[in-house]
């Protein structure tokens, strides 16, 4: 799945796939401490850490599609998705 990043005009920001966006690495960090008590993440939970932060992008982007909602305007994103984003 793409996600296209628009501005009021129309004009595009940006345009990745959802495993391609840039992730907050403080979320990261705080993700991984909830998830494993790892303050400091090896590659793996680091990995795991990410594919789950993608996983939840992924789900409410779904779920949007599957109500027929194609534009979502940035301040209706859930706060917990927005500070995932870097």
């Amino acid at each position: 799945m793409e996600l296209c990043f628009l501005k009021a005009s129309g004009e595009t920001i940006l345009r990745k796939a959802i495993t391609r966006l840039p992730l907050r690495e403080s979320e990261i960090i705080a993700k991984s401490v909830e998830y494993f008590r790892d303050p400091e993440p090896c590659m793996i939970h680091r990995s795991a850490v990410m594919e789950r932060m993608y996983l939840e992008i992924t789900r409410y982007c779904e779920e949007n599609l599957q109500a027929g909602r194609t534009d979502i305007p940035w301040n209706k994103i859930p706060p917990e998705l927005r500070r995932m984003w870097d």
